[in-house]
């Protein structure tokens, strides 16, 4: 198990998240993104970083 710090450069997003692999989760939040960002404030543009 990882951790990384999940934030976003166009707004205050800052969570930190587990998953197996840092390439599953950047998937995952980035088609999150895709199928919600119309109904979020932000459209974020995540950075991550594993911790």
């Amino acid at each position: 198990m990882i951790k990384y710090i999940l934030t976003c450069k166009k707004c205050e997003l800052r969570h930190v998240h587990e998953a197996y692999y840092i390439d599953t989760a950047t998937d995952f939040w980035n088609n999150w993104n895709r199928e919600h960002g119309d109904d979020m404030k932000c459209v974020h543009d995540y950075e991550f970083q594993e911790i």
